[in-house]
């Protein structure tokens, strides 16, 4: 980068990271965070709720 003067000085931090995502395809590090974003976890199975029982049919289930 070129300074006041014309120095040259290294990039800064924020400059180095968005170099980076680029890098990689995205277009700053923002957009490198968004899809690296984990998808939610999966319910234990203790938390599932248990399916409904089914009609003599066995189409629909059985609303009490």
């Amino acid at each position: 980068m070129t300074g006041i003067g014309g120095e040259t000085k290294p990039p800064g931090h924020v400059q180095m990271l968005n170099m980076i995502a680029r890098a990689t395809g995205h277009r700053n590090v923002q957009a490198l965070r968004a899809s690296m974003q984990a998808p939610a976890a999966p319910l234990a199975a203790e938390d599932r709720s248990l399916p409904l029982p089914l009609s003599a049919n066995g189409r629909d289930p059985v609303l009490a």
